[in-house]
């Protein structure tokens, strides 16, 4: 089966996380794809999103030719898994190069951030980042049907 993909873009704001969860469900139910995987997804989907929007475009002015920060979602269904990747023009960072986070410590002992890519990490069977020009892009992949854990 050839992949099949999809994809939006949205202004970086916070209020365009629903428009992005319709999207991917409507992927979702488009493709009768398994509801505990989309419950996952949209998590991930939240985690990254929400700190790309407050972390990583806040303050910084948007692209040349755009009046707001583009944020680009992609969806690929390809062989019982779902890529989905997020894409910005904010500033570089990849959340995979940051140290683990100590879940066994206690939180008053941790510091602050880490929990999400953290989760993503833990929800997702590979997750990897790229800095292409001008843009972040990290790409979270999900086989179907399998455990959250790095099945």
């Amino acid at each position: 089966m050839p992949s099949i993909d999809a994809s939006i873009v949205v202004p970086g704001q916070a209020a365009q996380l629903g428009r992005l969860n319709d999207f991917l469900g409507s992927f979702w139910e488009l493709h009768d794809l398994p509801f505990a995987d989309l419950m996952r997804m949209e998590l991930c989907l939240e985690e990254v999103y929400i700190n790309v929007v407050t972390h990583g475009i806040e303050g910084v002015p948007p692209p040349p030719g755009h009046d707001e920060h583009p944020v680009t979602l992609t969806l690929s269904l390809d062989d019982g898994r779902v890529e989905m990747t997020v894409e910005d023009h904010g500033v570089a960072f990849d959340p995979l190069a940051e140290e683990e986070v100590d879940t066994a410590m206690p939180m008053e002992e941790r510091g602050i951030g880490g929990l999400g890519i953290h989760l993503v990490k833990t929800l997702m069977q590979e997750v990897r980042y790229e800095r292409t020009g001008d843009r972040n892009r990290l790409v979270m992949t999900a086989v179907l049907g399998a455990s959250a854990e790095g099945a």
